[in-house]
């Protein structure tokens, strides 16, 4: 996959302006479901993300987050998960 010319300018100026590695460049290019060592390590220096009823931690495992040397705290629900996700007898509200 190739960037439009447009599209590289506005990543080059974001990676000048905000220091952003060529690595991360590079990752954003790669599919949610990508499994390479270096989403895996992306996975990693992020953390998990909240799925609103426990961490996910994209592709991988728990297991290979923890294998790979990332960190995981206990889960507590907040007031933004509980308004996106549902039970079954609430709506989503949007």
């Amino acid at each position: 996959m190739q960037r439009s010319d447009r599209m590289q300018a506005f990543v080059e100026s974001l990676k000048q302006t905000l220091n952003v590695s060529n690595d991360f460049v590079e990752l954003s290019d790669h599919p949610y479901s990508c499994r390479c060592e270096k989403c895996l390590q992306w996975w990693v220096s992020m953390g998990p993300e909240d799925l609103g009823h426990g961490w996910g931690f994209g592709p991988f495992t728990e297991q290979e987050f923890i294998k790979a040397g990332g960190v995981v705290e206990s889960y507590h629900l907040t007031e933004f998960s509980e308004s996106i996700y549902h039970d079954d007898d609430r709506e989503v509200p949007f």
